[in-house]
């Protein structure tokens, strides 16, 4: 938030002292987004935070999900129609 709330409201103050009211809202979101992303290139947390209930969370990512076929796709938009 530091980055991304300092960022926006240095542009914010240049673009709107320097540049006219026509654009500071939308130079200093522009700018944030760019700062923010740049910042989370580089930055990755010591620690990540995981609710007590989702220790599973790697096995859940892993499992395919179900595949269907064309017919069990296909069937219940047929029902719409008929």
């Amino acid at each position: 938030m530091l980055v991304a709330g300092s960022s926006f409201a240095l542009a914010q103050y240049l673009s709107s002292n320097f540049l006219g009211p026509e654009l500071p809202d939308i130079i200093s979101s522009l700018v944030s987004l760019v700062c923010l992303t740049l910042f989370l290139r580089v930055w990755h947390p010591v620690r990540i935070f995981r609710f007590s209930d989702d220790v599973n969370q790697a096995v859940r990512a892993s499992t395919p999900a179900n595949t269907y076929t064309a017919g069990q796709i296909i069937r219940p938009g047929c029902r719409l129609f008929s």
